[in-house]
């Protein structure tokens, strides 16, 4: 494949590990998207054609190839374990990354009944917890869903980071009171 499609090695010392969970590790992160591409034919159709959250979070129902059982880093044999998508891994890639796309293709076709699933689907979801959704908790705001988490991340950067407090109306009031 390298060849094939001139694809270039990721120089190692940029791979990210350190303070990472070894589950969470890039190259088994990586090994666990090849196993959703290789295991979901037609995976942009059935996210398209998905009806439910439910039908979304069964497609990352999947473990690591066999390989990725006995290592975490390639070439480097360790105990035998089952790498799979944990409910939160698999709840944060829908919302940062399945969800967006789902949203951005029905905005590219006009199709406003697949950008309103993107928006239903985050509803069904639960908040994201981060610093930023936790700088909202603590200013009083409940967060209390993706929907909710998501508008108030983009928020955050768009207007507190930026200084533009006076031009949001959240910022606008807290400033006030």
């Amino acid at each position: 494949l390298k060849n094939k499609y001139k694809l270039k090695s990721i120089e190692s010392h940029l791979w990210k590990f350190l303070r990472i969970r070894p589950a969470n590790f890039p190259t088994i992160r990586i090994s666990q998207f090849a196993q959703l591409v290789h295991k979901s034919s037609h995976l942009f159709s059935k996210i398209i054609e998905s009806k439910s959250i439910k039908d979304i979070m069964h497609m990352f129902d999947l473990q690591a190839s066999e390989y990725w059982q006995t290592h975490y880093i390639f070439g480097k044999i360790s105990k035998k374990s089952i790498k799979k998508f944990g409910k939160n891994a698999s709840e944060n890639i829908i919302i940062n990354t399945v969800i967006p796309i789902l949203f951005l293709y029905g905005k590219e076709k006009a199709n406003n009944e697949i950008q309103e699933k993107a928006f239903n689907f985050l509803e069904q979801l639960k908040a994201e917890k981060n610093k930023i959704t936790n700088k909202w908790e603590d200013v009083g705001l409940e967060v209390k869903n993706a929907y909710f988490s998501q508008s108030l991340i983009q928020l955050y950067n768009e207007y507190c980071l930026k200084k533009r407090c006076l031009e949001c109306r959240i910022g606008n009031k807290y400033i006030k009171n």
